[in-house]
């Protein structure tokens, strides 16, 4: 928004604004204006890059096979070597 207020008010081209603010692609400034008459200041704030999530992953109880039953440390050990 600052670049743009700096741009309007002293009423600099795209070049003249993209060297005071050593940005190398002029154009945006088109893109910038056009996204704040269409959105306001919000559209101008950074968007996540990347797909969007489609559904979260359904949240599911563990079953009685998969709940963690307490283990001695002497299980505990058995179970790792037999892991290993």
């Amino acid at each position: 928004l600052s670049v743009l207020t700096h741009l309007w008010d002293n009423a600099l081209s795209y070049g003249q604004a993209a060297a005071h603010f050593n940005i190398r692609n002029s154009g945006i400034f088109a893109q910038w204006i056009r996204l704040y008459r269409e959105g306001g200041l919000d559209a101008l704030q950074p968007r996540r890059k990347g797909r969007h999530r489609s559904m979260s992953a359904p949240i599911t109880k563990p079953s009685e096979d998969q709940e963690q039953i307490p283990l001695s440390q002497e299980a505990l050990l058995k179970e790792l070597n037999h892991l290993r």
